[in-house]
C-alpha cells in the first residue's frame, strides 16, 4: 500500500483544514467550542524492535496489511499517511472529540488480529496519540503533538 510520506500527509492535511475553514471561518477561533475539529491519530507500532528484526520486504508487508486494517476506518475527506518507520497518521477533517475514544479502540480494533507475514503470524501493539487543531496551528503542529501524545502515554506505562 503506498502511503503519503509526512510531508505529503502535512501538504493534504493543511489543504482540507483550509476548506473546512472556508466552509466555517470561525472554526479555529480561540475559546470556540465546536462539535468537530481537524484532528490527528497517531498510530505507533510498540515493539518496533520486532518491525526491525525482519527483512526490509517483511517489515514492508506488515506495514503494508496495517495500513491496509486502518484504511477501512478513513472517511473520504480522510488521510492515512506513514509519518515514519512503524508510525502511521490519520489525519480528520472533522472529528468530534466525544468520538475520539471510539476512534481509537476502532483503531486498536484494526490491528488486534495478528498479521501474517511470510507465512508466520506476527501480533502487533500500538500506541494511540490524538491532537485537535487550535487556532493557528497548520497540519505539521498537530502531527507534532499527536507524536507527542503517543510518548506522553508511553511514559505512563
Amino acid at each position: 500500500m503506498d502511503l503519503p510520506d509526512r510531508a505529503e500527509l502535512c501538504r493534504r492535511f493543511d489543504d482540507a483544514i483550509g476548506r473546512a475553514c472556508a466552509r466555517d471561518p470561525r472554526l479555529l477561533e480561540h475559546g470556540r467550542d465546536v462539535d468537530a475539529r481537524p484532528a490527528v491519530c497517531v498510530i505507533a507500532v510498540d515493539d518496533l524492535a520486532s518491525l526491525e528484526r525482519m527483512d526490509a520486504a517483511g517489515a514492508a508487508a506488515a506495514m503494508d496489511e496495517l495500513g491496509r486494517r486502518l484504511d477501512h476506518l478513513v472517511r473520504s475527506a480522510d488521510l492515512l499517511g506513514e509519518l515514519g518507520p512503524g508510525v502511521l497518521a490519520l489525519a480528520a477533517a472533522a472529528l468530534a472529540p466525544a468520538a475520539a475514544g471510539s476512534v481509537v479502540e476502532r483503531i486498536h480494533g484494526a490491528v488486534a488480529m495478528p498479521l501474517e507475514v511470510g507465512g508466520h503470524p506476527l501480533s502487533l501493539g500500538v500506541t494511540v496519540g490524538v491532537a485537535f487543531a487550535l487556532p493557528g496551528d497548520d497540519a505539521a503542529g498537530i502531527v507534532a503533538r499527536a507524536e507527542g501524545d503517543v510518548e506522553r502515554i508511553r511514559s505512563r506505562r
